[in-house]
C-alpha cells in the first residue's frame, strides 16, 4: 500500500496538489470574511479547511465542511474517535481482536445499532492526514495569539514581500520558502505542540543496549515522549517554556544542529527511512500557504476567557478552546510577476 501511495506524495505531486489547496484557501477567506469580529471556534474552522483540502486533493471535490459550517456526517468526529481508539488499544494490541477487529461485533453494531460503516470520504481523509495537519495549525496560531512579539515580526517578513511585489495573490509553496522566520514559527509550534505525545516504540536488538549509563537488556520496549525531548533546557535553551522562533536562526550553529537532531517534528512528526511521513511535504505545503495567508489578510486575536486553551492527549493532540475574533486587513501585495502555479 505504501508504494501504491508513495507516487502521489511525490515532490511533482504534490506540487500538483497547490491549485487545490488555493481553492480551499479562498474558500476559507470567504467564510471567515462572513464572520469578522464573531468570536469563532478556530479549531473547528482548522479541521473543516485541511479536511476539505484533503477531499479535494483525494476525491477530485470538496466535501463542503467550510461552506456548510458542519462537520459532514461526523467523518470529522469519526477520525477523532479513530485516534482515541489508536490511543487506547495501542497500549494493550491484543484487545483490538476484541473490539473492531471482530467484525462480527462490527457488523452487529451496524446492523442493530444504527452505526454506519466508515464512508470512503473519511478514508480519503484520514490518509490525507487533515486531522494531523489541523493540529499543527492550531498551535501555530495559538501561539501567534499569545506571542504578540513573534506575530508581528512574522507580519513584517510577509509584508515586507508583499511591498516588494514577491507574492502572488495567494502564495506560492516557492513564495513562502523564502522566509525564514515563517519555517521558525512552525517549528517552535511544532515543538511545544507536538502532533503525538505517545512514545513511538522500538525493541531493543540482541546483546541489549546502554542508555545513559544503564543497561537495557535485549527484548525490552522503549521509547521517549516529544514532550520530555522538547522541554529539556539543556537542548533549546533556559526559555524552552517560551515560544521563541528565533531559537531556530539565531546562536550557536552547533547548538543548533543539536536541537535539529533532537526536535520531534522531524524523526517523530514525520519520522525517517521506511517509516517517514510521506505526506510531509504535502503537509508543509499547506501549513506554509495558509498561515501566510492568514496573517496577510487578518488580524486575529484571542477571543476565550479562559486565560488558556485545553490540550487532551491520546495518539492525536487534540486542541480545546481555540477561540480567536478575526478583522480584516488592508491587502498590501503588488501581484508577483510570476504565476503562482505552473
Amino acid at each position: 500500500m505504501r508504494t501504491a501511495l508513495a507516487s502521489k506524495f511525490s515532490s511533482q505531486a504534490v506540487l500538483s496538489f497547490e491549485k487545490a489547496v488555493d481553492n480551499c484557501i479562498g474558500i476559507l477567506e470567504q467564510e471567515l470574511s462572513r464572520r469578522l469580529d464573531q468570536v469563532l471556534d478556530l479549531e473547528k474552522w482548522l479541521q473543516f479547511w485541511t479536511s476539505d483540502v484533503a477531499a479535494e486533493t483525494s476525491l477530485g471535490q470538496r466535501i463542503g465542511f467550510m461552506e456548510q459550517d458542519c462537520d459532514v456526517r461526523d467523518m470529522i468526529q469519526g477520525l477523532r474517535g479513530g485516534f482515541r481508539y489508536a490511543a487506547a488499544v495501542g497500549q494493550v494490541p491484543a484487545a483490538h481482536a476484541w473490539l473492531i477487529g471482530n467484525r462480527r461485533l462490527v457488523d452487529f453494531v451496524t446492523k442493530f445499532l444504527g452505526f454506519p460503516d466508515p464512508p470512503g470520504e473519511y478514508i480519503a481523509v484520514d490518509l490525507a492526514g487533515g486531522g494531523t495537519v489541523s493540529v499543527t495549525l492550531g498551535a501555530i496560531f495559538y501561539h501567534l495569539m499569545k506571542s504578540p512579539s513573534a506575530y508581528q515580526k512574522l507580519r513584517n517578513e510577509i509584508d515586507h514581500q508583499d511591498q516588494k511585489g514577491l507574492l502572488s495573490p495567494i502564495p506560492s509553496h516557492e513564495q513562502t520558502l523564502a522566509m525564514p522566520y515563517l519555517g521558525a514559527v512552525l517549528k517552535e509550534a511544532m515543538r511545544l505542540c507536538p502532533i503525538t505525545t505517545l512514545p513511538l516504540e522500538r525493541i531493543v536488538p540482541d546483546g541489549g543496549v546502554e542508555i545513559g549509563g544503564h543497561h537495557v537488556p535485549a527484548g525490552t520496549k522503549i521509547g521517549v515522549t516529544a514532550p520530555a525531548i522538547h522541554s529539556n533546557p539543556e537542548i533549546f535553551g533556559q526559555d524552552v517554556a517560551q515560544f521563541r522562533p528565533e531559537r531556530w536562526l539565531e546562536g550557536d550553529a552547533a547548538q543548533i544542529k543539536v536541537m535539529e537532531k533532537c526536535f520531534f517534528g522531524a524523526r517523530i512528526q514525520w519520522s525517517k527511512g521506511s517509516r517517514a511521513c510521506l505526506g510531509k511535504g504535502f503537509a508543509l505545503l499547506q501549513m506554509r500557504k495558509l498561515v501566510t495567508q492568514m496573517v496577510r489578510r487578518f488580524d486575529f486575536e484571542w477571543a476565550s476567557s479562559k486565560p488558556d486553551w485545553e490540550l487532551k492527549y491520546y495518539w492525536v493532540t487534540e486542541q480545546h478552546g481555540l477561540l480567536a475574533r478575526f478583522k480584516q486587513r488592508e491587502v498590501l501585495h503588488v501581484a508577483a510577476s510570476h504565476p503562482a502555479h505552473p
